[in-house]
């Protein structure tokens, strides 16, 4: 735009006298408005530099101490970590929804499933509750380390999911680390995963935003019907990844040697549409029908997924296994009770209960570990149980960021959601 302005300007006083004098200002308007962005950029750029390298010592200092005492490979269990976000656990979805998801607690159980139906979530927000579970630790020294009102989250992202001290260990005693991500940045991929599966690969999603609001973009919708909207585009997109990742994950099953499976699935994540077989909704259907029967009918495909996977798994492996049902956090429903989708909010018992509690099932082939009550501890176990390790377990306490804008300013609401 500012370039257009100096053409036409250009154009128009190209016989006057005064266009050097106006080019001129124009050049040191530029220069300062440059200066100006330059300003605010720069010291936000170096206070990330800073940041990310103090995450980084401190996570190094910190990590837990793991002795490999078991050194017989053949002995280790592939591991499958297996998040489905948002999924509520089953007293909540009774309680809240009306909706009985005992049946299918029952088949986890009988496919020798470990389910912990008091489970809650340490820190219910996704990037958070990966971070602590896929470092074995809690993280309420980020409030002392970033502080209380620093908002940066891609720093989280970078050092404790990207590259989380528990795909580093296991890359270290000889695993593949195959990675199943999702659109979310914070899943997209993994620098050190030793391949990555994700149908959002090759999408950037800023230059589709960008086509998107051209008037090239409203010009073959007028004549082709071929007008993109990124919205539509990029739910699409989510079905066909979770199929990816249904297909996949039984493929990499068969795969020799040890591997360790990370898959982010957004179902049930809204928005939801897909129906209890994971068929996808005409947008008509889904404005009829409220949000949480939409919600609702989308973990019962979570569920047809969980089965799939677990049956696949066990039928393809050719060596000991470890399976787990994770979810993040729960929903941001019912909508009564809260006021937007960024936090529990108003910040009361109920709605800190709904989405606080999760499922958590683990199914080992050997049948050797329970599920703990928080993710935090799931891998201190597994490690601890098969590679003769000994990590200490961690206190079972939730935290919460009551302010969307200070995300590292924790708030303690075990006693709130313990039950």
């Amino acid at each position: 735009m500012i370039g257009l302005i100096l053409i036409l300007l250009i154009i128009l006083l190209k016989k006057t006298d005064k266009l050097q004098t106006i080019v001129s200002s124009y050049i040191v308007f530029i220069g300062i408005l440059l200066v100006s962005v330059l300003f605010f950029i720069i010291p936000n750029q170096l206070e990330e530099i800073v940041k990310r390298q103090q995450l980084a010592n401190f996570i190094h200092s910190t990590n837990p101490k793991v002795e490999i005492n078991n050194k017989t490979v053949g002995s280790y269990p592939d591991i499958y970590y297996i998040i489905f976000d948002r999924y509520a656990r089953a007293d909540i979805l009774k309680k809240y929804f009306n909706f009985d998801n005992l049946p299918h607690i029952s088949y986890l159980k009988n496919q020798g499933f470990s389910v912990n139906e008091s489970a809650y979530a340490n820190y219910p927000t996704t990037y958070l509750s990966l971070a602590s579970s896929l470092n074995m630790q809690h993280l309420t020294w980020l409030e002392k380390l970033m502080g209380e009102s620093y908002k940066n989250r891609w720093i989280v992202y970078a050092e404790l999911l990207n590259k989380n001290f528990v795909a580093v260990a296991l890359k270290n005693m000889g695993y593949k680390y195959y990675f199943f991500g999702s659109s979310w940045e914070g899943t997209e991929q993994s620098d050190i995963a030793d391949k990555n599966f994700n149908a959002f690969e090759n999408i950037d999603q800023f230059s589709t935003y960008i086509y998107e609001n051209t008037a090239l973009n409203a010009f073959f919708g007028m004549v082709a019907n071929k007008q993109s909207f990124m919205g539509v585009t990029n739910l699409v997109k989510n079905v066909e990844n979770e199929a990816l990742k249904r297909d996949s994950i039984p493929q990499v099953a068969a795969i020799p040697g040890p591997k360790f499976v990370f898959a982010h699935f957004l179902t049930p994540h809204p928005p939801n549409v897909v129906d209890q077989n994971c068929n996808t909704v005409a947008f008509e259907t889904l404005r009829k029908q409220t949000e949480e029967k939409n919600y609702t009918n989308e973990l019962q495909c979570a569920n047809l997924i969980m089965k799939e996977l677990a049956e696949k798994i066990a039928k393809k492996s050719k060596r000991p296994y470890v399976i787990i049902f994770q979810s993040d956090e729960g929903p941001y429903l019912p909508k009564r009770y809260f006021d937007d989708q960024s936090m529990p909010n108003p910040m009361t018992d109920t709605s800190l209960e709904i989405h606080s509690k999760i499922l958590l099932a683990i199914k080992t082939s050997d049948g050797s570990i329970k599920a703990p009550k928080t993710p935090v501890n799931i891998f201190p176990l597994v490690f601890n149980n098969y590679f003769g390790s000994s990590i200490k377990t961690k206190n079972d306490r939730s935290y919460i960021a009551p302010n969307h804008d200070r995300p590292y300013d924790f708030m303690d609401v075990t006693s709130q959601v313990k039950n």
